[in-house]
């Protein structure tokens, strides 16, 4: 049943990340992913949006990123402090903090790559009847032999959770492979025009674990087990 603020997809659609962890869960916890995103609600609060586009804008802005950084700190260190903001705004507040505290690992990654601010609406990959929202955070350009290249990176800003096992780990890193491989797909599909997609620059970047996965590492099994999972997908997807 549908919680309230909620409605039902009738189309089978997920984010990028969700169709990533899709690939890397157990069946159960499969169905459970399928489920949340089945439901559309009304009432969504995205956490880490603010600081997301902050790391948007301080990588596209290389020679301001530091007083972007800085003022950005200043704001949610306030944020985290007014007891006047509710609970929800005052822990982002302060996980956007521990993000902002791992810029480096984004910004060593990306070091000599001209990074330009992805468009705001992202056509989005239709894989064997599964709308797949690949929105990435910034496109990448680089002109090589001659040869002018594009890319793409999705950020990662939740927190790894605190003594995780090595499975569990290498489960997150699992994740980041199809997630970068989905960039990839999306890239080749949507922004390559007078570009040539090219996997190093399609990118999984796990900020707060300071982990960079691109698509070059078995790009070509992880896109067929993409598309098979998604035929299960759309299969499923009426009963779910």
């Amino acid at each position: 049943m549908a919680r309230p603020h909620t409605r039902m997809r009738l189309e089978p659609r997920l984010s990028a990340n969700d169709l990533a962890r899709f690939m890397v869960s157990s069946e159960t916890a499969r169905m459970g992913i399928l489920r949340r995103a089945k439901e559309v609600s009304t009432a969504v609060v995205v956490r880490y949006s603010d600081v997301r586009n902050v790391l948007r804008n301080a990588v596209t802005s290389p020679d301001r990123a530091d007083d972007i950084v800085a003022s950005s700190r200043a704001m949610f260190q306030q944020r985290s402090d007014d007891p006047a903001l509710t609970a929800f705004v005052r822990d982002d507040a302060s996980g956007s903090l521990d993000v902002l505290a791992n810029f480096d690992t984004v910004r060593t990654r990306l070091a000599g790559l001209e990074c330009v601010l992805a468009p705001a609406n992202q056509e989005r990959l239709n894989i064997f009847g599964v709308d797949v929202s690949v929105n990435c955070d910034i496109l990448i350009h680089r002109t090589r032999r001659d040869q002018n290249e594009v890319g793409g990176a999705l950020f990662r800003l939740t927190k790894p959770e605190e003594d995780a096992s090595e499975r569990s780990l290498q489960r997150r890193r699992e994740m980041a492979g199809y997630a970068a491989a989905l960039v990839l797909m999306h890239i080749t599909e949507h922004h390559a025009a007078n570009r040539t997609p090219n996997g190093s620059l399609c990118l999984s970047i796990d900020v707060q674990s300071g982990d960079a996965h691109d698509a070059t590492r078995a790009f070509a099994t992880r896109r067929q087990n993409i598309e098979n999972a998604c035929r299960v997908i759309a299969a499923v997807w009426p009963t779910v």
